[in-house]
């Protein structure tokens, strides 16, 4: 499925996924391929993270019913400074003074 009119509203940001997709735990998974460089490439990640969430809750709905969602980028283009070919990023709580991971 391509997307680019995702827009809610007319001042809307366009959200550009190419594929949208459901797995068998109801997790969803979007899979982007790129291939010209996109300044705030990451920033627009998280815009489309966070508008399919949107998407997916409903008023009422309590906040631990939030699917989980994969984002997958294909990109063709340097997107920052590294070694490696792959990579992986995740939200993670650890404590400031303490140095443990909220569980």
């Amino acid at each position: 499925m391509g997307s680019e009119s995702n827009q809610q509203t007319i001042d809307d940001k366009f959200n550009r996924v190419d594929i949208k997709a459901r797995n068998s735990k109801d997790e969803i998974i979007i899979v982007e391929i790129q291939n010209t460089r996109e300044l705030y490439y990451l920033e627009r990640i998280l815009y489309g993270v966070a508008k399919v969430i949107m998407e997916h809750i409903s008023l009422g709905e309590r906040y631990y019913e939030v699917k989980k969602i994969y984002s997958i980028s294909i990109l063709y283009f340097d997107i920052g400074k590294g070694d490696d070919y792959l990579y992986h990023g995740q939200n993670n709580f650890t404590g400031v003074h303490t140095g443990d991971r909220l569980e």
